[in-house]
């Protein structure tokens, strides 16, 4: 027989699975190997195999035979790929108002200390530092602008 375009071997066509799994039983029980009920299996009798061989403390042949029955009981897990991907550098309100300020755009802050507040806290700045950035990058004063905290009014005591 040639080589068809069914084929891809010459010789014997491709005989079904079942067909072959039925050759595989008769001559398992030809040779005596095989006398169970029901048709021969090699999954399972891989896995007979492979407790037999843990039980006996043979690991090495467990572990080829339960590998090899977990590939018909198990699905077999996809290729992974991670890929590390740079976080983006976080920018801070004092920057986009900064960036505003540069394009002409007014920047109205009721509260320019509590700019420099956020700054002192991710920066770790001190409050110098923090009110010239804020200064520099926004052009909203801050330095002048320190308020004084109110006394309490006198008590009628």
């Amino acid at each position: 027989m040639g080589n068809t375009p069914y084929s891809s071997r010459h010789g014997r066509p491709h005989k079904s699975k079942d067909e072959l799994a039925a050759r595989i039983d008769a001559k398992l029980r030809d040779l005596r190997l095989h006398s169970g009920k029901g048709q021969f299996d090699p999954v399972e009798m891989m896995a007979v195999i492979g407790a037999e061989a843990y039980r006996d403390k043979d690991i090495q042949v467990a572990l080829v035979a339960f590998k090899e029955v977990a590939q018909y009981v198990r699905p077999k897990l996809a290729t992974t790929t991670i890929e590390h991907k740079e976080d983006p550098v976080s920018v801070s309100r004092v920057q986009v108002l900064g960036a505003f300020a540069r394009m002409g755009v007014k920047i109205e802050s009721d509260d320019p200390h509590r700019l420099v507040q956020e700054l002192m806290d991710t920066e770790g700045i001190t409050y110098e530092e923090a009110c010239l950035r804020v200064e520099q990058e926004t052009g909203l004063p801050v330095l002048n602008q320190i308020a004084i905290p109110g006394l309490p009014p006198p008590s009628d005591d």
